[in-house]
């Protein structure tokens, strides 16, 4: 059995206009802030992603998940910064 992920229908719920998730001014008064994705992390390990992504043994911690502050750190600061700067949801409000 899949298990329900909350924060899937929750974005659903605001790209598909529900009134108490509006962030957009435009379509009215703005209840909740904006949600979104973000970037895409997972790459499987020394196997490059098309974009070129992988993850080494360095970059990780040792519980093998969270990144490392040597260069796992410098890696997600570098795709959060170019999602925000780049993300067309994003950009109005991180770029202003």
């Amino acid at each position: 059995m899949k298990a329900p992920c909350g924060n899937k229908w929750a974005i659903g719920d605001q790209i598909g206009g529900v009134g108490n998730l509006n962030f957009n001014p435009a379509l009215g008064p703005v209840q909740a802030p904006w949600m979104g994705w973000g970037p895409y992390f997972w790459a499987n390990g020394l196997m490059a992603r098309s974009d070129g992504t992988t993850w080494s043994c360095q970059d990780l911690n040792s519980d093998g998940t969270h990144p490392a502050p040597t260069t796992g750190d410098y890696k997600v600061a570098y795709d959060l910064l170019n999602f925000f700067k780049t993300d067309p949801t994003a950009t109005p409000w991180f770029m202003k």
